[in-house]
């Protein structure tokens, strides 16, 4: 009766003493089971030994850390001994408060720690923490080594490689033992004492902690890591794996994952899980990815559309999911349309063409609209003309320029180009892209008849001015007439001027 009349904080401050004494009898029979040990390790044991107490272990497995981290040259058998020792201590205290907390201290085994400024839980104490990011970052320390070559005193880079892989291989168990208690010690601590500071230790605990798993292991443990950063809600750790894992049907799969996260945020960013996974596609350039999960948080994919540069390119195939083929299309023409875009020329090329797919289904599925939709079908070849005479104009070295260049711009480089070139047949092929450009100019008002009538004499222009020096030749021999009348000299005239040849490709269209 009277323990039911204990405060909850009270309770949780019971339950840790008990993970200690959990501890202390975890590592202290893992001695006794040792006790056949050559002399040196045991004697080894029971100097590390000799100082534990049931309510001091904490300070002792601190102790013993810095002892063993301190030797020089590093002793790896001692390293071993330290990490089983810390994975058994760990290993108990966490399994004591899973399988006893509700039994004889009244807390649910799911429950969150009190508000409190001291954490009620052992291995969430400030020297807990001290002795699990020490290990974990000595791990990722010999790790770092390993891959950069670099070794320890007195050893090369090639033997320390295999050396410290080894290691860290060896202490897989007790790697994941450590890497669990120390995700729950500082996950404890900020549920019961939220501040920015205990935010952001539990963000990098879980990114040194996740990340330094994948590392060591690769993809071999990715079931504990897939749970953990769940548990935790890590998500960068649950879009790589989940990334990685892509082509397996299975149980690395985000989808269930939109609805269980649909509030949560993730810790550093503050993004709530829809929006994080959509950015995290997007930083590595996964627009389809992107697109493909945003179909479970629509919402969050229109605002993105918004705010993400390279999303918005891609706004007409969130279009066509709602089945709004009109917007689709004025989604893609205005991809290509826009002044300065990145887009290239292929790509511009296919958001034409797939704006003239979705604008006949507009045309299609409403009879209102077709008036609409023949108007933007010839504004859509317009454009697709376009990008036809830039492929056909422009050096390839031009080319790899940004999408697309304006009207005037082609039609101004048309004509520098004719001056250009020396070839009579590419000279009428250049002129006739000027009159293709000139013919996708706007008429729609007087003044831009005009501007298009202006356009298409400068062109003919430059057409006879090519050829002047043939057409005086004629015009100034005998029987001027007669000889223009005369079949032989038209086909000659064709043939062979500029002028000719573009009135033959003007005639073919």
């Amino acid at each position: 009766g009277m323990y039911r009349s204990l405060m909850p904080l009270t309770k949780w401050h019971l339950m840790a003493i008990g993970q200690e004494i959990a501890a202390f009898q975890a590592v202290v029979a893992s001695y006794d089971n040792n006790n056949n040990n050559n002399r040196h390790q045991h004697e080894r044991m029971q100097s590390y030994l000799s100082s534990v107490t049931p309510f001091g272990m904490a300070i002792w497995l601190e102790g013993v850390q810095s002892a063993i981290y301190s030797s020089s040259p590093p002793d790896e058998e001692a390293h071993q001994v330290f990490c089983d020792w810390l994975k058994r201590a760990l290993a108990a205290a966490m399994n004591f408060r899973s399988e006893r907390c509700t039994v004889h201290y009244e807390i649910a085994s799911t429950a969150k720690p009190p508000s409190a400024n001291i954490v009620p839980v052992w291995t969430s104490k400030a020297i807990m923490q001290k002795v699990l990011h020490k290990q974990l970052a000595h791990w990722n320390e010999r790790l770092n080594q390993s891959s950069t070559g670099g070794g320890d005193s007195g050893s090369g880079g090639s033997s320390n490689r295999g050396s410290s892989s080894h290691v860290l291989k060896d202490v897989g168990s007790e790697m994941e033992v450590v890497v669990t208690a120390a995700l729950r010690s500082y996950g404890d601590l900020y549920v019961a004492n939220p501040t920015d500071s205990t935010k952001m230790n539990y963000h990098r605990m879980q990114a040194l902690a996740i990340q330094l798993m994948r590392k060591v292991f690769g993809q071999d443990r990715d079931a504990v890591v897939w749970s953990l950063s769940k548990e935790h809600k890590y998500f960068w750790g649950l879009c790589q794996i989940a990334h990685d894992h892509r082509k397996e049907v299975g149980e690395f799969d985000l989808i269930p994952l939109f609805s269980k996260f649909a509030t949560d945020a993730e810790l550093n960013s503050g993004l709530t899980f829809g929006k994080y996974v959509i950015k995290w596609h997007i930083d590595r350039n996964l627009i389809g990815e992107a697109l493909q999960y945003g179909k479970q948080c629509e919402s969050d994919l229109l605002l993105m559309m918004n705010s993400e540069a390279s999303l918005r390119p891609h706004r007409w195939v969130v279009s066509i999911q709602r089945g709004d083929y009109e917007s689709a299309t004025t989604n893609l023409m205005e991809s290509v349309d826009r002044g300065g875009s990145k887009i290239s020329l292929k790509q511009a090329q296919f958001n034409l063409a797939m704006a003239k797919m979705t604008n006949k289904v507009v045309a299609s599925k409403s009879v209102s609209r077709r008036g609409m939709a023949k108007d933007r079908n010839k504004k859509i070849e317009n454009m697709r003309e376009l990008t036809h005479v830039q492929e056909k104009l422009l050096t390839p070295h031009e080319l790899q320029h940004c999408y697309p260049w304006t009207l005037g711009s082609l039609l101004g480089r048309a004509l520098e180009k004719v001056d250009a070139v020396t070839e009579i047949s590419e000279k009428a092929e250049t002129l006739f892209l000027a009159l293709v450009l000139c013919a996708s100019m706007d008429d729609s008002n007087n003044s831009s008849v005009e501007a298009k009538k202006q356009a298409a004499s400068e062109i003919w222009y430059k057409a006879v001015v090519a050829d002047w020096d043939l057409l005086t030749s004629i015009l100034d021999g005998s029987g001027q007439v007669m000889m223009m009348m005369n079949a032989n000299m038209k086909q000659t005239v064709l043939t062979t001027s500029v002028f000719g040849k573009l009135v033959t490709l003007c005639d073919q269209c």
